[in-house]
């Protein structure tokens, strides 16, 4: 019944006058009577037995739009409640979800078996796991989740469209579509929204229009463009108010949001850094079992090669070498690993690494023994190979320290980064709360000349009424008095008649 309406007919709120009239027409009652299945209780979700099984997801809007983006995706975990919270744009449909889904959730912990939410559907991920053996299968075939309608012919042509309603809420467009095989006679109207399927020959027929609107000629337009100026000044006085309202709670909701996503923001950093410590510590331990295997190996094949001669030796001696590169690929990395951790885990970690290279220097001064002939020369080189170590070490510690003091240096460049975007923004917002209060005394100031001229106005016309009151009184006496003065002629006449 509503679709028919809609077709011919336009009123504000005539969804709700539609379905009162239903509620209250009997015949409706009689006739279309409820054919479902009464529905049973809610059933609870099945606990996930891992991590990333199960998510569910959901949209936070309300925020004040910065770069085009006011809404936030938030990402939970249903086993672990772990929660990420992904920037999303205000229009966000469904292709644009799927590709942030796959981009923050999907490429760092796989796709889940099942997602919780009231119109994302698992469905949308199709195209970002083809079949190579039906390629068309990676392609959405079904409607929006708001469209219930699906048409099996083809689109010929676009004849016309028209637009109904002022506000966004109310607001919809109807295309004149002509199908293929049928003359233009039998073209039909339809919604925009239900042509989810002919997105190509809509934007075709749209850009068409925009063009052939820039190329005419303002000859005939000029009184349209003023009325519909005039109307749209209109609309807007109107919604100034509303918008102010608007713009109040948005910053009400902004300010509650902030405060849960700075608790919920500390949380996850707290967590994070507790989790990457003991990662780093695990992932140093095995370095480190895996420097003291090799460096208690390296100890006996250098006993047992200083009573080798000849090539035995010098084979000896190249797997010494050997090692003795590999426990240095094992300190670099536990070094690397060490300084990434928190200050108070670092300091004893940097004591053991140095033990590590003290006895690595040691192991090297044992392979050139072995290597060298001399023991004078051999003597001399580990002199000058310990100096330097203590000089490498030096300016390894000198160099860590510069690279943390440079690591501060572009926190602090960060911070005072943000600060200042923070603070344009903030001088953005003040601005454009001056303009919209420049724009309400505006207004008041209108209004309050126009009670005026109306004020005016009611005064004459209560003396023009009152003036009309006294001439009514006036003429009505007269004519009492002329009624009066017949009444008496009258009888003066009847009685000398009578007399005679």
């Amino acid at each position: 019944m509503l679709a028919l309406l809609a077709r011919f007919y336009i009123w504000t709120k005539m969804e709700n006058d539609v379905e009162a009239y239903v509620k209250t027409c009997l015949v409706c009652q009689q006739d279309k009577t409820e054919r479902k299945k009464q529905a049973g209780l809610l059933q609870s979700l099945s606990i996930s037995e891992k991590p990333w099984v199960s998510v569910s997801m959901d949209f936070i809007s309300g925020f004040p739009k910065v770069d085009g983006i006011s809404f936030i995706m938030v990402v939970v975990d249903r086993f672990s409640k772990y929660a990420i919270f992904i920037a999303a744009p205000s229009a966000c449909p469904s292709d644009v979800a799927v590709e942030l889904f796959y981009r923050h959730v999907v490429k760092f912990f796989g796709l889940p078996n099942d997602i919780v939410h009231p119109t994302f559907h698992v469905s949308f991920l199709k195209k970002y796991h083809a079949d190579d053996m039906d390629p068309s299968r990676s392609c959405a075939k079904r409607a929006p989740p708001v469209v219930r309608k699906q048409f099996s012919e083809d689109v010929a042509e676009i004849l016309n469209h028209r637009t109904f309603g002022m506000s966004k809420k109310n607001r919809r467009t109807e295309f004149l579509v002509l199908w293929k095989g049928k003359p233009k006679s039998e073209a039909t109207w339809e919604r925009d929204v239900t042509l989810w399927q002919f997105e190509k020959q809509i934007q075709a027929y749209l850009q068409k229009q925009s063009t052939r609107a820039s190329t005419s000629s303002g000859g005939g337009v000029g009184m349209c463009a003023r009325h519909a100026k005039q109307r749209v000044d209109l609309w807007q006085r109107a919604s100034v108010i509303q918008a102010q309202v608007e713009r109040e709670v948005d910053l009400t909701v902004t300010n509650r949001c902030e405060e849960r996503t700075r608790g919920i923001r500390a949380f996850c950093q707290v967590w994070l850094a507790e989790f990457l410590a003991i990662t780093m510590s695990e992932v140093f331990d095995g370095y480190e079992r895996q420097y003291c295997e090799i460096s208690a190996t390296l100890s006996r094949k250098c006993t047992s090669a200083l009573q080798l001669d000849g090539e035995i030796k010098k084979q000896k001696a190249s797997e010494i070498k050997s090692g003795i590169d590999d426990a240095e690929n094992l300190i670099r990395k536990m070094d690397l690993e060490a300084r990434s951790l928190q200050p108070s885990i670092k300091a004893g970690l940097l004591a053991k690494l140095r033990e590590y290279k003290s006895d690595l220097n040691n192991l090297k001064s044992e392979l050139k023994r072995i290597t060298n002939p001399n023991p004078n020369q051999a003597a001399r080189e580990e002199l000058l190979e310990s100096g330097m170590a203590d000089t490498l070490a030096a300016s390894a510690d000198q160099r860590g320290r510069l690279l943390v003091s440079t690591e501060r240096l572009n926190h602090s460049t960060d911070r005072v980064k943000e600060s200042r975007r923070t603070m344009l923004e903030t001088e953005e917002l003040g601005v454009s709360i001056l303009q919209d209060l420049h724009q309400q005394r505006q207004s008041l100031l209108h209004a309050h000349g126009t009670l005026h001229g109306v004020d005016d106005n009611i005064g004459k016309s209560r003396k023009i009424l009152t003036s009309m009151s006294r001439r009514m009184d006036r003429n009505k006496w007269i004519i009492g008095g002329i009624i009066a003065a017949l009444v008496f002629a009258i009888l003066i006449i009847l009685y000398f008649k009578l007399v005679h």
